[in-house]
């Protein structure tokens, strides 16, 4: 169990330099409503097992001489956990929920309170978390190792939980030593600083606090929710973020007339690249990360989407670098980075949310309120903040917004215009086209021009990469040598007893088995490329040879290897099977050397018969030439 103090991380300490009076109270919380009356001792010895094997939840802060710390306390879970509370009405419900809010203590403790709600024959949890030792990933894992301990505790059990992961103390002080090796990353954050940031503004003298926050919220359909988590991606391989963030910059775009708009996007944080033997699968914390993004979402929904890709692609390290080089770089890098401008709204996709609500959990996620997460006198981070998580199968998108900066109806305009945008992206996305990006292929280095200039369909491109130096010089010969068919190889050998229509099958089943059976080279781009389709028919020739002689045989088989191959289509290989007896053939492979050497070919015929024998064939281990 780890003891002592923990670094902060950069999220952490731009907390502490955001001006507040009542620190504690900025939470997160989750109400959910109980399928049946809660057992409350068997509840309360659940949380106190969460907080016993969660070391984030021990955690305490203080300040001293000017500056905050943190560190773990060493002392055993507060006795008061669980709060019982009874409501004879919905204010009174709330009230309680609002008193929980404002109960934790930074110093002292607790870090968590949950509370039990009986509202008439209904009951309630309430789960109240200081934002500084969660997130949205932590949540997820907190309220299964919850229901968990609890359905033990219930059975008179002790609890016991999936092992820990790596320590939220371990992953700061990585942080810590990986900032000093991300000083190739500078140009791309220092590149923003010539981004204007600005978005219009109805008063740009009014408040930016908690209590003059408002939000829009709009709805997607199930079946548009479905489209766009499970269709719409596929189009130009995309993520769903991707397409929320087209959709954005395509309504702030049109909103504020400029060609690009700066974006602070929130992040899990959870990258890797950082400390690679750290699992943080289970670890609870608050490892977000906040880091700013320029988008383009003009011209064509097409040249959008792909534009708005590419430039998420580009974030270096998946955006961990900006706050640690801003935090805990020299002062060089941290005077560099002050330069870049704070954007005005914020963007955090939080995903499906209720995910972890089984149908045998004792709870559900509630609709109703859960009193104020953060003290109404709190600065609002963001003049705008727009978040979107899926519940109940239906995406959910708000634009929150100070009410006296913007209008109500300048702020239902935008949000209007983002649905719109996501609905036509969607529409799009969904309509059969198909779109590659550089991103897709990082081993080809290719423009967006370049990959065009290919010509090949997006639908049926699985991979890109570079030839090895062998295969270059191969392909050299092959196109531009007097005798290219010296570079195709040809198998030959007499099979008794096969049925060729299995046989047939198993060939093609190990063809669609290993991408590098499915390769073609494409000879002209600059350098030549090695391309790898998602399906190639293999062509198989089954013809009855009874009668005919073995110098018809040999003649066939050296016309077979003379004809060649287009080598920018796939695959480059073709089986004939010559039946030459009553339970006698005579395979003739012919394949091309860029493919298989002669030890390879071998190998893989053995793998046909297998799978012909019916044999269970182990994973592909990869390319065979």
């Amino acid at each position: 169990m780890p003891e002592g103090a923990v670094p902060l991380l950069p999220i952490q300490a731009d907390f502490f330099d955001t001006p507040m009076d009542r620190r504690h109270h900025w939470n997160q919380s989750v109400l959910l409503d109980c399928r049946e009356a809660p057992e409350l001792p068997a509840l309360a010895a659940a949380l106190r097992d969460l907080v016993a094997h969660h070391d984030a939840l021990r955690l305490r802060f203080d300040q001293r001489n000017g500056a905050w710390h943190q560190a773990y306390a060493n002392t055993e879970p507060c006795p008061d956990l669980l709060w019982v509370r009874h409501a004879a009405s919905e204010a009174e419900r709330l009230a309680h929920c609002e008193t929980a809010q404002r109960s934790l203590d930074l110093a002292e403790g607790p870090l968590l309170r949950a509370v039990a709600l009986q509202v008439g024959e209904r009951w309630q949890l309430l789960l109240v978390i200081h934002h500084l030792v969660v997130d949205g990933v932590s949540w997820r894992v907190l309220v299964e190792d919850l229901r968990d301990a609890y359905q033990q505790r219930r059975q008179g059990q002790q609890a016991v939980l999936p092992a820990r992961t790596a320590s939220y103390q371990r992953w700061s002080q990585a942080l810590r030593a990986n900032a000093a090796t991300r000083d190739a990353e500078l140009p791309h954050w220092q590149a923003l600083a010539q981004v204007d940031a600005t978005l219009p503004c109805d008063d740009p003298a009014g408040p930016l606090t908690i209590a003059e926050r408002d939000a829009v919220t709009l709805t997607l359909p199930a079946d548009l929710t479905q489209a766009l988590l499970q269709r719409a991606p596929a189009a130009y391989r995309t993520r769903v973020n991707d397409l929320l963030l087209t959709a954005l910059a395509r309504a702030l775009t049109g909103w504020s007339g400029r060609t690009q708009v700066l974006i602070d996007l929130e992040s899990h944080g959870r990258v890797a690249g950082v400390d690679d033997t750290l699992d943080l699968s289970r670890t609870v914390g608050w490892f977000t990360t906040l880091f700013p993004v320029a988008l383009d979402g003009n011209g064509t929904l097409d040249g959008a989407i792909k534009a708005v890709k590419e430039q998420l692609r580009a974030v270096p390290g998946e955006g961990i670098g900006f706050g640690l080089l801003r935090r805990f770089g020299s002062p060089a890098q941290q005077a560099a980075l002050a330069e870049v401008p704070k954007p005005e709204v914020v963007f955090n996709y939080l995903g499906q949310l209720d995910a972890s609500f089984a149908e045998d959990s004792p709870w559900r996620l509630s609709s109703g309120s859960a009193g104020a997460n953060q003290d109404p006198a709190t600065p609002l981070s963001h003049p705008l903040s727009v978040s979107g998580q899926v519940q109940d199968g239906q995406l959910r998108l708000s634009v929150a917004y100070a009410r006296r900066r913007y209008r109500s109806a300048t702020i239902e305009a935008l949000a209007a215009a983002f649905r719109a945008e996501l609905e036509a992206v969607v529409a799009h996305c969904t309509a059969g086209v198909a779109g590659l990006t550089p991103s897709d292929f990082p081993l080809a280095r290719l423009s967006q021009a370049g990959l065009d200039a290919l010509g090949l369909a997006p639908q049926q491109v699985q991979d890109i990469y570079p030839l090895s130096p062998m295969q270059a010089g191969m392909l050299f010969h092959s196109v531009f040598g007097e005798h290219g068919s010296a570079y195709t190889n040809q198998l030959r050998v007499d099979v008794d007893g096969i049925e060729p229509e299995r046989f047939t099958t198993a060939w093609h089943a190990v063809l669609a088995r290993h991408d590098s059976l499915r390769s073609g080279f494409l000879h002209r781009a600059d350098p030549p490329l090695q391309w790898v389709a998602r399906q190639a028919a293999l062509p198989v020739l089954v013809e009855d040879w009874r009668g005919r002689g073995a110098d018809e045989i040999d003649a066939f088989a050296d016309r077979q290897r003379e004809q060649g191959f287009d080598l920018e289509r796939p695959p480059l290989m073709r089986v004939a099977l010559l039946r030459t007896g009553a339970q006698r053939h005579h395979l003739v492979w012919t394949v091309h050397h860029l493919l298989l050497d002669g030890w390879s070919t071998a190998q893989l015929l053995g793998e046909v018969l297998r799978h012909y024998a019916g044999e269970a064939l182990p994973a592909s281990g990869g390319r065979f030439a």
